[in-house]
């Protein structure tokens, strides 16, 4: 058995499960859980399971996520120099520019970074990694970098989290969002194990590994518990197929040189009847959920530079 690699302790590393040639141990000393191997599958592999999402995300109308929205309507003041990591198909950046942020992107995936372009109007994203950007911008610093459902991702955190201080300007300020190991339902499946996440973390665990690599924590937060949780669970089971039906639609369409109102409007309507039916029966539910104050799946943090 090989030292954690996240605290490289080896005392009371307490194997939990396997699945498929991964093993997955959790670490008492910094409470990380991660796989063994530790192998990222590569830039290649991600972008074909993402094939999907940008198909949609080129057309639909895009909601703005709960991590996303901590950061933009914080108090905070971070400084106008923001890079994202990660940036997908710029939604987050397109909201931050019109708040008078400066903003720049890196993703792995072209087809994401030309819907950023496209779409938003997004020019100063790159489909880069973070060595490469470095590279080419080896004087570029930022007040802020954010990194939204990346860590997890990481077959070295903190060779990762070396990378993004590089290139902090000095106090510099990240904020991040990981999925919440201590969720109380769980729907991602698979998505949570090898090698699609090599680790999963708490909020002590994030505190742990943030403070040892020289940042300050200052805030930390776990989504609650609510019914859009529940409903976003029965969704993948009702509507999955649909979903993925009309994906493939759209892309045939796009093939063609055709457009595809009618394909995303069926869509849409299947969404929104999804969602009027849920909540109605879940309704119910609220008051409970309210009181007991569940965890949620996601943690978002905030940290500036020691």
């Amino acid at each position: 058995m090989s030292n954690c690699p996240v605290c490289s302790e080896n005392k009371g590393l307490r194997k939990i499960e396997s699945f498929r040639e991964y093993t997955i141990y959790h670490c008492p000393s910094c409470d990380v859980v991660y796989s063994q191997p530790m192998k990222n599958p590569g830039s290649q592999w991600y972008e074909k399971g993402y094939v999907d999402d940008n198909m949609m995300n080129e057309f639909l109308p895009l909601p703005i996520i709960w991590w996303h929205r901590q950061f933009l309507e914080s108090t905070e003041t971070y400084g106008k120099d923001l890079l994202d990591i990660g940036c997908g198909t710029g939604r987050f950046l397109y909201e931050a520019r019109s708040l008078g942020y400066r903003v720049s992107g890196i993703d792995f995936n072209s087809e994401s970074i030309r819907i950023a372009k496209k779409r938003f109007g997004l020019n100063e994203v790159e489909r880069l990694s973070v060595d490469a950007l470095s590279a080419k911008y080896p004087e570029k610093k930022f007040d802020v970098i954010t990194f939204f459902e990346v860590l997890e991702h990481m077959e070295d955190p903190n060779k990762f989290i070396s990378q993004v201080k590089a290139l902090l300007k000095p106090g510099g300020t990240i904020a991040l969002s990981v999925p919440n190991r201590e969720r109380v339902l769980d729907s991602l499946g698979e998505g949570d194990y090898p090698p699609h996440h090599l680790t999963r973390w708490s909020k002590k665990a994030l505190r742990i590994f943030l403070e040892k690599n020289g940042f300050e924590v200052r805030s930390i937060k776990v989504k609650e518990f609510t019914v859009d949780d529940v409903s976003l669970v029965m969704t993948h089971k009702l509507v999955g197929k649909a979903k993925r039906k009309l994906t493939k639609g759209v892309a045939t369409a796009a093939s063609e040189n055709r457009s595809a109102p009618f394909i995303l409007r069926n869509y849409q309507l299947i969404k929104k009847l999804k969602d009027y039916a849920l909540r109605g029966a879940l309704l119910p539910l609220i008051p409970a959920l309210k009181v007991l104050k569940l965890n949620g799946w996601t943690i978002f943090c905030t940290a500036r530079m020691k």
